[in-house]
């Protein structure tokens, strides 16, 4: 009688016709969406999201790196972002008794916690404009690289006996250039890679390959899905730990080259990283 029902309604004008479509949508249509809805969901992957994501961890890295390797030329073994050592030796020094030969590297120590706690307040001001603070950020980072590279003049304005000072302020701008990248990696990128500190990196990659190489012998069947996020780890920490080696022995050969003018190649990639940001976030 509903079926004799709704055809009377089709033949007789645009309501019946609309009923008729209902008709159609619950009874066949629903068998087909019940159909669909028991077929697990096939989301295309996203090469362009993971690409830009592993472009960016590598730059990072590549950047922190070369600064690493800048650090420890211009200041005698001081790694700029990798501070904890530093505390280390002068606890070392400090209780056997030896002369304190890392004056100059505590010092940096406060530098490292200022532009944290600067680079917090600024991330926390953005933020609060309900903005995301990576723009700001790697801006920040930017300026820091360049005060570095232009540190190298001090010595053409005060003479040589500037030198020493020249590379005191460099490395200090060195140390602030980790700091805020430091920073933003907890306060905009917790979900990404590390890109200064190697340590976590290594260790995931070794458990990443272990994995992968004994999920060959395994008899039981992994879900792909959870093949497929182990492989992308995979391959983002292994880009993160080539481009820190590859910063790393590129910043030591241009800094014995170039001296603090050598920082200039990772001012332009951290700014060209910047203007990337700032365009993505006005899209």
């Amino acid at each position: 009688m509903r079926s004799l029902g709704l055809e009377r309604d089709a033949e007789g004008g645009s309501e019946g016709r609309t009923r008729a479509r209902s008709f159609r949508v619950s009874g066949v249509g629903l068998k087909e969406l019940s159909r669909k809805a028991n077929t697990p969901a096939r989301f295309p992957p996203a090469p362009s999201l993971i690409s830009e994501e592993r472009i960016r961890v590598g730059l990072l890295s590549g950047v922190a790196g070369y600064v690493d390797a800048t650090g420890f030329v211009m200041l005698l073994g001081l790694f700029p972002a990798h501070l904890t050592g530093e505390l280390v030796g002068a606890a070392v020094e400090f209780f056997s008794g030896h002369e304190p030969g890392r004056l100059t590297h505590l010092v940096m120590v406060p530098v490292f916690i200022a532009s944290v706690a600067i680079a917090a307040i600024v991330a926390r001001a953005v933020r609060g404009r309900g903005q995301a603070p990576l723009g700001a950020l790697l801006t920040l980072m930017t300026l820091a690289l360049v005060m570095l590279t232009a540190s190298g003049t001090l010595p053409l304005f005060f003479g040589e006996e500037a030198r020493g000072l020249a590379t005191l302020v460099g490395g200090a701008w060195a140390v602030v250039a980790m700091g805020i990248q430091n920073t933003f990696m907890r306060e905009s990128l917790s979900g990404s890679c590390p890109t200064t500190v190697m340590t976590g990196n290594l260790t995931q990659f070794v458990i990443e390959l272990v994995n992968a190489l004994l999920a060959r012998f395994d008899r039981r069947c992994e879900p792909p899905s959870e093949r497929a996020r182990s492989d992308a780890r995979l391959r983002v920490v292994s880009t993160a730990l080539s481009s820190f080696l590859f910063g790393a022995a590129l910043g030591g050969w241009m800094t014995a080259k170039l001296g603090p003018y050598g920082a200039a190649l990772p001012a332009a990639i951290v700014g060209a990283l910047t203007v990337s940001v700032r365009r993505q976030a006005r899209a």
